[in-house]
């Protein structure tokens, strides 16, 4: 019934509730016994007699002490209680005044600890002594001058009916109250444990959430940087091949290397600005599949016969299903650059019922194909697909060349 966050807290907190039940005991003692109705001359002899006072504040402050330590020793606790209510109603001489606070408390904390049939003796065993003792005060002072052994048994009768019935109506609220802040506490720790899990998932999407969105910009800045600046290496070499035999086709070249080189720092700029919101370039239009003719044109400038077809309308796809379809097509065509160069692509773009589908296709190069590649290409495109709910299959074409075919749904979304 404690939290093991905070076990400081937890020890003041049952050092000021054993405080409070121990001064309410003293409190409720005096009351009582300045009220003759209620304490009869049991109370005037206590208020009568400053050792009688004496002993009951010190078994009260020895109650208190054992209401601190409850956490750790409850059955124990209960016991030591008992015991000093029962010295308490002695010194007291009435059960009354001698059912402190510190008593009833004691009855709550072990049904709210303690369960079954452990629970069931110890309280059994607390009513008995608090019945003996509420029997033997009440015949000591209906009989003070008679021996037990005169009493008739309807006088044992009607003096233990009454204390029985007092004793189970006190036992059964305070048990009730126990298990109903046992209750309660088993609630709020099961609602800590629950909030506790939740905020570990709201923790773990975080991290998965900001862990796809790094795969995302490694795979747009591999898309953007990668493809492009390969294909600026490509015309760079071949400018460097004919520079001095050709200086106006190096010319054309160099010329093609600076455009190329323009769109991929715009590209970069697009992908970065994601990261710094502030500076982000938001005029500049995002890939999409209106712009594939500058993909098949950039081809051509790299010595790729590029034949574009589109078939249907396709400005009505989500813009996540538009970049991934560009930049399927980029990957493509850079693959194609690097792996067939000066070979003939044919792309072919549907527009379907169910959303679009991509054909790019090569024929085999004569050429040696440029050095280099990470692999990643193929597996970057069928991810992007995957991610949309599409499917992608890379395989060899005929006449040695290469095939890519790419679906994606209309209604993708990304996944995740």
């Amino acid at each position: 019934m404690t939290d093991p966050q905070h076990p400081l807290a937890d020890n003041l907190l049952r050092g000021y509730t054993a405080a409070a039940a121990g001064i309410a005991s003293g409190v409720l003692l005096y009351v009582l016994a300045m009220i003759p109705e209620l304490s009869g001359d049991a109370g005037r002899r206590f208020l009568s007699s400053p050792g009688t006072q004496i002993l009951a504040i010190i078994l009260i402050g020895a109650m208190t002490g054992m209401a601190a330590l409850r956490t750790r020793f409850p059955e124990w606790m209960f016991l030591a209680t008992i015991t000093a209510t029962v010295l308490l109603m002695i010194v007291l001489d009435d059960r009354s005044l001698g059912a402190s606070v510190l008593y009833w408390f004691a009855i709550a904390w072990l049904a709210a600890s303690v369960s079954g049939s452990r629970m069931a003796w110890l309280l059994l065993t607390g009513m008995i002594a608090d019945l003996a003792t509420g029997f033997t005060l009440g015949a000591g002072a209906t009989h003070s001058t008679e021996s037990y052994t005169q009493l008739q048994v309807g006088e044992v009768g009607q003096m233990l009916i009454a204390p029985a019935v007092n004793i189970l109506v006190s036992y059964g609220v305070f048990i009730l109250a126990g298990k109903l802040i046992a209750r309660h506490q088993r609630l709020k720790q099961d609602s800590t444990r629950r909030i506790a899990a939740l905020d570990g998932e709201r923790e773990q999407r975080i991290r998965e959430a900001v862990l796809r969105e790094r795969e995302d910009m490694a795979r747009e800045l591999h898309d953007v940087a990668a493809h492009d600046v390969a294909g600026m290496l490509i015309q760079a070499r071949a400018a460097d091949k004919v520079f001095d035999n050709h200086p106006g086709q190096a010319r054309e070249l160099l010329t093609d290397i600076i455009s190329q080189g323009e769109r991929t720092l715009t590209s970069l700029r697009q992908v970065v600005g994601i990261l710094r919101l502030h500076d982000a370039h938001h005029d500049q239009p995002r890939p999409s599949l209106a712009h594939l003719a500058d993909l098949a044109e950039a081809a051509r400038q790299h010595g790729i016969t590029t034949a574009l077809t589109i078939d249907g309308d396709l400005t009505s796809l989500d813009n996540a299903v538009q970049l991934s379809c560009y930049r399927i097509v980029q990957e493509s065509l850079a693959n194609i650059r690097q792996h067939a160069p000066a070979s003939t692509a044919t792309l072919t773009v549907t527009r379907t019922p169910a959303g679009v589908c991509i054909m790019i296709t090569n024929t085999a190069s004569t050429h040696t194909p440029e050095p280099g590649g990470n692999g990643y290409g193929i597996a970057g495109m069928r991810e992007r697909a995957e991610m949309l709910g599409g499917t992608l299959t890379s395989e060899p074409g005929h006449h040695g060349g290469w095939t890519v075919t790419a679906s994606i749904p209309a209604t993708g979304r990304i996944s995740g």
